[in-house]
């Protein structure tokens, strides 16, 4: 596309899209799946969507793609709770949908802190998408002592942290820009959707607070800067080892559910 000048605007260097056609196929099939299972038929179905069997099937087999509206319909003609929405926008726009995860106060089940306990290197749960602290191991509060201790009055949100709190350039080193790069992006590509924009103004206005901020903001990711990736952490005794850094969310969107960050120790 040209812009006003005449010269062609360059495409964001976004991943192409792998096979989504397999994703909106295995929609369908549970869909179709669903439907066998309440009871209903594909003529009482396409009764309650305002469209043929024949149409219908053509949908289930991936014949012609279901618009979104009567995808809608015959979710709700299933009666589908609408904590599955986010899963089924996810099958259509795999990798596009983010979820919201956790609550504060925080709403543990019966092992989930010794479960986070358990973990040898630094782990925490949090409520994404704007990675506010739920929760912290005893190895995550070793390694990072300069991090306040998250309540209802002080909200801890990890991108916050690592944008305006001293420690984090101490604890990264020459890792910081890449934990913080990667925790722009996520601000701007993610949360928009689902954190409330009173929120979203409060966090921005935090993080601007390092000139760094704005400079990250302005680059457009690609799809394996989300991957899991490797840090160089300075350890509680003073030196520094990599360490992968691995993000585990809940398949299920329970408004309860959590987050958990990991990082473990690559090196002796």
């Amino acid at each position: 596309m040209a812009n006003a000048g005449g010269r062609r605007e360059k495409k964001p260097p976004f991943d192409k899209l792998v096979q989504p056609r397999d994703h909106f196929l295995r929609l369908m099939q549970e869909l179709d799946t669903t439907a066998r299972v309440v009871g209903k038929s594909r003529r009482e179905i396409a009764a309650a969507v305002h469209t043929s069997p024949a149409t219908l099937a053509k949908y289930f087999r991936g014949d012609r793609e279901m618009p979104n509206s009567v995808l809608v319909d015959i979710c709700n003609e299933l009666g589908m709770p609408k904590a599955l929405a986010r899963k089924i926008a996810a099958a259509v726009l795999p990798g596009l949908v983010p979820d919201e995860t956790g609550s504060w106060p925080p709403r543990f089940a019966p092992g989930d802190i010794a479960l986070l306990e358990s973990i040898s290197g630094p782990a925490y749960f949090a409520k994404n998408p704007e990675g506010r602290i739920m929760a912290t191991n005893k190895s995550f509060k070793e390694y990072f002592p300069w991090m306040p201790v998250p309540s209802e009055g002080n909200p801890v949100d990890m991108p916050v942290q690592l944008f305006t709190n001293p420690g984090a350039r101490e604890s990264f080193g020459d890792s910081w820009e890449l934990i913080a790069g990667r925790s722009a992006m996520w601000l701007m590509i993610f949360c928009p959707a689902v954190v409330p924009a009173e929120r979203m103004a409060e966090i921005f206005d935090l993080c601007r607070r390092n000139p760094e901020f704005e400079k990250m903001m302005s680059v457009m990711p690609t799809e394996a800067e989300f991957s899991d990736i490797v840090l160089s952490v300075k350890c509680p005794d003073g030196v520094r080892r990599e360490h992968a850094v691995k993000s585990l969310g809940q398949d299920w969107p329970d408004p309860a559910a959590w987050s958990l960050h990991t990082m473990t120790c690559l090196e002796p």
